[in-house]
């Protein structure tokens, strides 16, 4: 049987002394339905572009993310047909 105990008795026993790790006052739900942008973005000054790529700079990012998957996905499927190679060589 339990021991008849307070409330703070028990947070006290548990560890709790009382302080603030990380003040989550602020902060609020994400929208998953209809997300709206951060007030952040409203309060930059138009002139601010910090964040914003060129169309350079993205064709640039684009062009390396598909050479990137390629090259893995060329990878992979040397590595397949290396095998059913060496299967069919073994089953012959």
């Amino acid at each position: 049987m339990w021991p008849a105990i307070s409330m703070t008795e028990r947070r006290r026993a548990s560890g709790d002394d009382g302080r603030v790790v990380a003040d989550m006052s602020g902060v609020e739900r994400r929208r998953l339905w209809l997300p709206r942008r951060e007030e952040e973005d409203s309060e930059r000054p138009p002139w601010d572009q910090s964040g914003r790529w060129s169309g350079r700079e993205r064709r640039s990012a684009l062009w390396g993310a598909l050479s990137a998957s390629l090259l893995v996905g060329t990878a992979y499927a040397a590595g397949l047909g290396l095998v059913i190679f060496l299967l069919t060589l073994l089953f012959r």
